[in-house]
């Protein structure tokens, strides 16, 4: 039986204007997903010095350009040691089978917006990286990307349909199953490899393309040859998790040709660690079920490894497995997370195991960044740790958090989302130990670490999915803490002085924090009464500049906006010197 259990995708676009330019766009970032008894992950990459991107382009083409190789190739990592297992390429550019008379009868490559425009392409499969050259006019070593709507050619030989191209494996890259993995190099019908990792070079024909724009949508699909007797388990493996106190979920779909009659999952923490066996819950029809494990936050106290493994059996004995005793799957709990953000912006997400709520995350748009920079989130749950702790007497925080890069000040706000725990939803929420407050949720605030104190950095509460998104324009420790009785002084900035033109970082700007999440528009006047700056929307923050983006003379300058202030649309107005 060839059952399909995995697909994966590369998003590609194709523009040609006025006849002269020719740029491809592939978006594709890095993904991991298990399925069945198998495990796909792809990333692009620069043919130059290996390192990763989000997009793959071939650049500008004059129009005499024929064959083209893309500057970027593909890295395919397949887990399959549970398993047969077949891997295709190919696109599915119509959703109905195309006209005959527009289209011709072949569709594979990048299809053009106007009727009939299609740009061929063509890959090559190896072991490891390797030199590639542009296609030879002759294509040698080179296969066609195929389509799904292909139709075979009349009069011509072989059958070029995509039912011919798929049943006798001219679409394979890839091949494998327990202790070996193949790869269909050019003119082999597959090479071993022993890594479980391979490359994909992509290549485009560019001889007969008209100008206009091109897209098309490049998919690899993992096929597991599975046997009808046993059970089979498809799992979204866990490899990560940085946050501690929440709960672990473990969910898998099993499905019999006949009935499941129960799914175990065997699991350990840390190397050392005694296996436990545990009935995952099942619900569902009699050949499909859905397990699920739950793992208390109690069994995980810190950073940590928990390896595991799932079993399940039919009403006839038969037994499946994903991953075995002798091979688990590993998770690696830590307390962080360490990304790379490019200036076109990007998220960084802190894993946690719990699908049920949201996640902590920075969404930093395209533009806040100046250049590339590593951001790291961190959960905070050392008493040591957490600035101005002692100080705090009985407001103790609910969930602390420590967004770097340290210092850095963003062009325009990011979001961030900071979790909280309600783990038997009675709306009462625990801290990462699990000791339930008593006090309600909807009482939580936001406040972020200035160098001195706590001070409020608004929001708003996501109740369903236990987070508070603030907006922010700079990093430093955030916290979850209940709210305290609030008066306008809350609203006004901490810094009184200002020295904007000194640009050592320091003490440059005045924060309205407590204003995220509100609409508002904050006013600037000079002594006289002039007004020289207008802040709409966020970050709500003033650098000491006018609206034209000069520093201002220094001297006392009157801030004056609207805040919702206890329910109650008040009037605040205040001072800020600015020193040059």
């Amino acid at each position: 039986m060839l059952e399909r259990v995995f697909k994966n995708s590369l998003t590609k676009k194709l523009f040609l204007s006025s006849l002269l330019l020719a740029t491809i766009l592939i978006t594709m970032g890095a993904s991991t997903i298990c399925y069945g008894q198998a495990s796909l992950s792809v990333q692009a990459k620069r043919i130059s010095d290996n390192g990763d991107v989000f997009s793959i382009a071939f650049g500008s083409l004059s129009p005499d350009t024929k064959n083209k190789l893309a500057p970027h190739y593909v890295e395919v990592e397949v887990d399959g040691d549970y398993g047969v297992w077949e891997l295709e390429i190919y696109t599915d550019n119509f959703t109905t089978q195309p006209d005959t008379a527009t289209w011709g009868y072949q569709y594979g490559g990048l299809k053009g917006m106007s009727a009939g425009n299609r740009v061929p392409m063509v890959w090559q499969a190896y072991g490891t990286t390797t030199g590639v050259s542009d296609p030879p006019s002759d294509l040698s070593g080179w296969t066609y990307l195929k389509d799904k709507k292909d139709v075979d050619i009349p009069g011509t030989a072989p059958n070029e349909s995509w039912n011919t191209a798929h049943n006798e494996g001219y679409t394979n890259i890839a091949y494998g199953g327990p202790g070996y993995l193949k790869v269909v190099e050019p003119g082999t019908t597959g090479v071993e490899d022993t890594d479980n990792k391979f490359v994909v070079y992509l290549g485009g024909l560019f001889g007969s393309a008209e100008a206009g724009e091109y897209s098309t949508i490049i998919s690899f699909d993992l096929y597991h040859l599975a046997g009808e007797e046993s059970p089979m388990i498809s799992h979204e493996r866990i490899e990560r998790i940085g946050i501690i106190g929440n709960k672990i979920v473990f969910k898998a779909r099993i499905t019999d040709d006949e009935s499941v009659q129960s799914a175990t999952i065997h699991y350990k923490i840390g190397k050392s660690g005694k296996w436990q066996s545990r009935v995952m819950g099942l619900k569902g029809t009699a050949t499909e079920k859905e397990a699920t494990y739950v793992l208390p936050p109690q069994a995980v106290t810190g950073p940590c490894e928990i390896y595991y493994w799932l079993e399940a059996r039919d009403e006839e004995g038969n037994t499946g497995y994903w991953k075995d005793e002798s091979s688990p799957q590993v998770i690696k709990v830590s307390q962080s997370v360490t990304e790379m953000v490019w200036v076109n912006g990007g998220k960084v997400v802190l894993p946690d195991g719990n699908p049920d709520d949201g996640e902590v995350m920075v969404d930093i748009p395209e533009g806040a960044l100046n250049n590339t920079t590593k951001i790291t989130i961190e959960q905070i749950t050392d008493l040591n740790r957490i600035p101005g702790y002692e100080e705090l007497r009985d407001w103790k925080p609910i969930a602390i958090y420590d967004f770097t890069e340290e210092g850095i000040k963003f062009n325009k706000a990011v979001m961030m989302n900071l979790l909280y725990f309600d783990l038997d939803n009675d709306g009462k929420p625990e801290d990462w130990v699990g000791e339930e407050k008593d006090f309600n949720e909807k009482e939580l605030a936001c406040f972020w670490w200035d160098g001195f104190n706590w001070r409020l950095a608004g929001g708003k509460i996501d109740r369903e999915r236990n987070i508070f998104t603030t907006m922010a324009s700079h990093f430093s420790y955030f916290g979850l803490f209940q709210a305290r009785p609030m008066g306008i002084s809350e609203y006004r900035p901490k810094e009184r002085i200002i020295t904007p033109a000194c640009a050592d970082g320091k003490n440059d700007v005045a924060y309205f924090t407590a204003l995220s999440g509100q609409t508002t528009t904050i006013n600037i006047y000079d002594i006289t009464g002039k007004k020289i700056r207008t802040i709409k929307g966020e970050p709500y923050e003033w650098n000491g500049t006018d609206d034209d983006g000069n520093i201002v003379e220094s001297g006392v300058y009157i801030y004056q906006f609207k805040a919702n202030v206890n329910g109650n649309r008040r009037l605040v107005s205040g001072t800020i010197a600015v020193a040059k």
